[in-house]
């Protein structure tokens, strides 16, 4: 296979759906790569899981004949630091990845008001309505000590105003 039809550049930084994907062949592919948890290929999880969009990963996820928590499972099996925070990443739902990185902005003893601003500025209503339903879903995510929420609702409520105002002016 030539390394034109193993990546997508198309236009770069713009997310675009692999051209003849196979969902079939990327898992197995994926599910190679860990043979008996003794060897791995990394590079083969590299290659699938960052030139696929997300909706192509959902489908690889599915395809893979264990569900997608065990998927998480091979790569965390496999992997290991930064590259593995990566692709663990990148197999999520959006909003989940997105409840994930407002828990971690608002975990410890500070806050990441930038990680907070990027979420609560930058995305519509209804994202961010589906983004607080997986926070309030996942037991897991829930609120830290401290933040109560109505403060959250005010938060972003306040945001949303602001993002009104930038765009009246």
């Amino acid at each position: 296979m030539s390394s034109m039809q193993d990546m997508w550049w198309g236009t770069l930084g713009t997310i675009r759906p692999f051209p003849n994907f196979h969902p079939d062949r990327d898992a197995a592919d994926i599910q190679a790569a860990d043979v008996c948890g003794l060897c791995s290929d990394a590079a083969a999880l590299v290659r699938i899981l960052t030139n696929r969009n997300n909706a192509q990963r959902q489908a690889v996820a599915q395809s893979v004949s264990v569900p997608l928590q065990d998927l998480s499972g091979v790569l965390k099996k496999v992997l290991s630091g930064e590259l593995e925070e990566l692709l663990l990443q990148l197999v999520m739902l959006p909003e989940q990845l997105e409840a994930q990185r407002l828990k971690a902005a608002m975990a410890g003893l500070g806050t990441d008001e930038e990680t907070l601003l990027e979420i609560l500025c930058s995305r519509s209503r209804k994202t961010l309505q589906e983004v607080a339903a997986v926070y309030r879903q996942s037991e897991s995510l829930g609120l830290p000590a401290g933040i109560r929420p109505g403060l959250v609702l005010m938060l972003v409520l306040w945001f949303q105003c602001i993002r009104r105002i930038w765009r009246r002016s």
